[in-house]
């Protein structure tokens, strides 16, 4: 055998995966490029290279299905139909009624759902808003692919029957070019499917690694983490999708099994002042208002001590303990100084002003805001222009705020507008419980400026996979049966309505107050308190400004800052060093009660 049927031979196999699955492969990359395209969200973008690696996902699955005998390979492919046809269905479903496409969160529902839901659901599936929504044009494909399959014998006919009219015509030689190259030189096909094969490689090689970095994580933590790295998986298909949230919620159900069998484990015993065993509160966000409360009254000798402990320590996370009335209200200091920090933070992450690293550049910037920025907010108008630009460029230098802005709020920076401005040019706002996540601004821009305030990415991102877990999981593993409907503590307030259901009177004190209590009543108490740099929902510089006028024993008070938001343990990185300074934290229990 030659060289050049060698070479020959070696290009009619590259492309021999497409031609022995030519309809799988021409119809798959069809329902591909329309399931993608209908799920595109609103001022969102096609994936840029989801046509070369659609290319390649295709390429290998009729590969594999050409290792096969015949008719193994027609049931093999009869299975992939109906799985990637419901799969792309039931994903545009979600998006169109949703506004989500397929996420852990989704299919957590279909896996509560009981047989009188799924039948609601399956009505509604066919109805005729449905019929002529996007849904439409995942289920016209589906049909024209059953046509074709029934009509199949019937086509060839018609195929061969054109070709020999065309023959007797004289018209083969000009308008079967393409056919005629396909069929009879696969060797020429072959050299445009390696082409493609190789280029799409190249080009889809990152992808795939982030995609197997996604799917490799141990924990739903480091998934979490690896999802708020700029540089994640693009999960561009419904299968893909699909994939994911079956393996998500895997890994939550696992850690859920192995919390509820290590509580079975744990034995706690009340706390006389002399026993060895460590009787320790964890409190998140409101959690840290509730934690000091109930030190602070278990310390006390009146009438609401009915628990009589004395805890060994508090572990505050996202810490909302204060001075003031209810957390940062009524503290006199300007808000735009304790958030400082976080701003700076949040600008860091984004904008890469420095080459320094995020701890060198927070304490640069709250120095800053202790001193120079704290001074020109107090003078005011009196604040000499020459010392005004100076004071200017250097917070624009740490926010990362326009001129424009700070003149326009007397140097004043608040939440809600820093983050629509920080990353502005860039086109997107950040979070307001995760400054790393993003979303894309609302257009116009008069529409972002009202409606985008109260749109909190990590909400969206996180919110749904937490309540499914929590309703889901959590609830139905400890037998817990609320008899109404579960309403999420951030639901108490409003954000469009302004309507406040909280009940912030503090009859016996400010929580400072009362962890300062609890602290001098119970002299081994520590206090650690863990909070999240990018968090704009409880300020890492609110727990400063408390330490610094709480009066508490701050030889017993340890504060850790991790590179992350409210929700500190999401990433593995921040689960590690989170549970490493707890643990620490344990080992380093105080004498006495």
């Amino acid at each position: 055998m030659s060289w050049k049927e060698i070479i020959k031979n070696c290009l009619s196999l590259a492309s021999a995966p497409i031609r022995r699955n030519a309809n799988f492969f021409v119809s798959m990359y069809i329902l591909g490029m329309v399931s993608s395209l209908i799920t595109i969200p609103k001022n969102g973008t096609l994936y840029e290279n989801m046509f070369l690696e659609l290319f390649l996902d295709l390429y290998i699955v009729s590969a594999i299905l050409a290792v096969f005998p015949k008719k193994v390979r027609r049931g093999l492919r009869a299975i992939l139909y109906i799985i990637l046809y419901v799969t792309a269905a039931a994903d545009t479903y979600c998006f169109v009624n949703f506004g989500s496409t397929l996420n852990p969160s989704m299919l957590m529902l279909v896996g509560e759902t009981n047989s009188s839901e799924a039948s609601s659901f399956l009505s509604a599936l066919i109805s005729v808003e449905v019929l002529f929504s996007s849904v439409g044009w995942i289920l016209l494909l589906a049909l024209l692919q059953i046509l074709i399959v029934i009509f199949r014998k019937r086509l060839i006919k018609i195929y061969v029957f054109l070709v020999t009219v065309l023959e007797l015509a004289s018209l083969k030689k000009r308008l079967m070019a393409i056919p005629r190259m396909t069929a009879a030189m696969p060797a020429t096909f072959g050299i445009l499917c390696l082409a493609i094969l190789i280029t799409s490689i190249c080009t889809s090689w990152h992808n795939k690694e982030a995609y197997h970095k996604l799917m490799s994580g141990r924990t739903i933590g480091e998934v979490e983490h690896t999802l708020t790295e700029k540089d994640h998986a693009v999960l561009y298909l419904p299968i893909y999708r699909l994939q994911f949230s079956i393996y998500a919620n895997q890994l939550a159900a696992h850690q859920i099994t192995q919390l509820i069998h290590a509580a079975h484990e744990v034995k706690v015993d009340s706390c006389s002042f002399r026993s060895p065993n460590i009787v320790l509160i964890i409190g998140e966000s409101y959690g840290c208002t509730r934690a000091a409360t109930a030190a602070g009254i278990a310390s006390s000798r009146s009438h609401e001590r009915s628990y009589a402990l004395a805890f060994d320590g508090i572990v505050m996370i996202g810490n909302t303990v204060t001075t003031g009335k209810y957390f940062e209200r009524e503290v006199p200091v300007e808000h735009a100084v304790v958030a400082f920090p976080s701003y700076a933070a949040i600008n860091w992450y984004h904008n890469h002003p420095t080459e320094e690293s995020l701890d060198d550049f927070v304490k640069r910037a709250k120095e800053f805001a202790d001193t120079t920025y704290l001074l020109a907010l107090y003078q005011g108008s009196s604040l000499s222009d020459q010392e005004r630009e100076k004071v200017i460029a250097q917070i624009m230098a740490f926010t990362g705020v326009s001129r424009q802005y700070l003149t326009d709020r007397a140097l004043r920076i608040d939440d809600e507008t820093f983050r629509l401005e920080v990353a502005k040019d860039k086109g997107i706002s950040v979070a307001r419980f995760d400054g790393r996540i993003t979303r894309p601004r609302y257009l116009p821009e008069a529409v972002e400026n009202i409606a985008g305030i109260y749109d909190d990415a990590s909400t969206d991102r996180y919110g749904a996979v937490f309540f499914g877990v929590t309703t889901g999981v959590i609830f139905p593993k400890l037998n817990m049966h609320l008899g109404r409907p579960y309403v999420p503590s951030a639901c108490m307030y409003d954000l469009f309505t302004k309507k406040d259901r909280w009940n912030r009177e503090a009859p016996m004190g400010t929580t400072g107050e009362q962890l300062r209590s609890a602290m001098y009543r119970t002299h081994g108490m520590r206090v650690l308190f863990a909070n999240g740099y990018y968090d704009t929902a409880t300020h890492i510089g609110i727990i400063h400004y408390m330490l610094d006028h709480a009066g508490l024993p701050m030889d017993r008070i340890s504060l850790k800052s991790y590179p992350s938001g409210h929700m500190i343990y999401i990433g593995e990185d921040n689960v590690k060093a989170l549970s490493s300074d707890i643990r620490e934290f344990i080992g380093q229990k105080g004498q006495g009660c």
